[in-house]
């Protein structure tokens, strides 16, 4: 698209975000943090690209800047403005960021194709053409090119055809004879449909459908508290009801923390259970019930005789997953680890004995 529309001073309030306009395979917010401090310093950036349908404004160039913006604070960013409709506006963001911005992936470049044969009218153009569209090389638009259907006996007796486009003009071109001569290809890998919504709002929306609140569900998504606010409220309407959210491996039942995930650590690496010393006979029929809650009890009280602080535990478990703990498990914990300490004074001895010991090897 050219520059010819003039620049504006576009509220980002009214700036839609979530009509698949956005092509690139993973946003990154290191990219929009930076973009965020530099805009708090002053430093002008280029107007972002805005399709406006008669009832709401499409952004397809920028959403990095569009977010910087939005986390520097500002309510209002230079955009150029133009008429059209959301397609009009996904089709244009193919190949955006293609000579300028920040560098397209490889994971970008092939999302693009990928969204382009996946619309009935691009896919019936030339892999040259859906090339030039996203910016890319034909042979990416090749490979990625699902295999056509088996055709009818009708379909069989028609020529194999493709739109193309020389000098100016488009037409439809005979193509059967031109892999006639050549040997035939491998069938190619099927490809499987995109995924709709960035990994982040799927995150974000685990998180959120789990039962996190929106600021922690934006540290572990990794985006903007205010923009967290607005997905959090999209989800409320319903409208992100089609995306499916990447489920997080904790959740919260009641008072209970359930956890998912595994330790990483071989069963056979895993120290016994030291079990207390009992004089007392057996009883004179064995009650498995009971059995069972002992057994629990005992493993319960032997891990937390190793369990180091809650803080610490918050820590390692951020280290290793990569997820927040909210503050409200931490207070949780805390509150068992005293719990522990006054019914059980001697395996509390032993945990600090254990934790002073390494610390000192440290």
């Amino acid at each position: 698209m050219t520059d010819e529309a003039p620049v504006i001073r576009l509220p980002i309030a009214l700036i839609r975000r979530d009509g698949g306009t956005q092509i690139r395979a993973q946003i990154s917010m290191d990219v929009a943090r930076e973009y965020a401090e530099a805009m708090g310093l002053g430093a002008a950036f280029p107007p972002i690209g805005v399709i406006h349908d008669g009832t709401d404004q499409w952004v397809w160039d920028g959403f990095h800047r569009l977010m910087g913006a939005d986390l520097s604070g500002a309510t209002e960013i230079d955009a150029i403005v133009r008429p059209g409709t959301r397609r009009d506006a996904i089709i244009a963001a193919l190949g955006a960021n293609a000579q300028h911005g920040y560098r397209r992936s490889n994971a970008d470049k092939r999302n693009a194709v990928i969204t382009a044969l996946a619309d009935d009218e691009l896919a019936r153009k030339s892999d040259r053409e859906i090339a030039r569209i996203c910016q890319v090389g034909p042979d990416m638009v090749g490979r990625l090119r699902p295999p056509p259907p088996p055709p009818s006996v009708a379909e069989r007796q028609k020529p194999a055809t493709r739109e193309v486009t020389r000098g100016g003009k488009t037409f439809e071109m005979e193509v059967a004879a031109i892999n006639r001569e050549r040997a035939p290809m491998p069938e190619p890998a099927p490809v499987p449909p995109p995924v709709k919504g960035s990994l982040q709002l799927r995150t974000l929306l685990g998180e959120l459908r789990a039962g996190a609140d929106v600021e922690t569900a934006a540290v572990v998504a990794e985006i903007g508290r205010a923009e967290a606010r607005e997905h959090a409220l999209a989800e409320a309407r319903g409208e992100y009801a089609d995306i499916v959210a990447i489920e997080p491996n904790w959740r919260i039942d009641g008072d209970h923390l359930i956890l998912t995930l595994t330790s990483g650590i071989d069963d056979e690496d895993q120290p016994e259970p030291v079990e207390p010393a009992n004089d007392d006979a057996p009883p004179s029929s064995f009650d498995f019930a009971a059995a069972q809650i002992r057994d629990a009890a005992v493993q319960a009280i032997s891990a937390l005789a190793k369990a180091p602080p809650a803080e610490d535990l918050a820590a390692m478990w951020a280290a290793y997953t990569g997820r927040g703990v909210p503050m409200e498990i931490v207070v949780r914990a805390r509150a068992w680890l005293n719990a522990f300490a006054d019914l059980f004074p001697a395996a509390e001895a032993a945990r600090q004995a254990a934790i002073t010991s390494k610390l000192e090897n440290i």
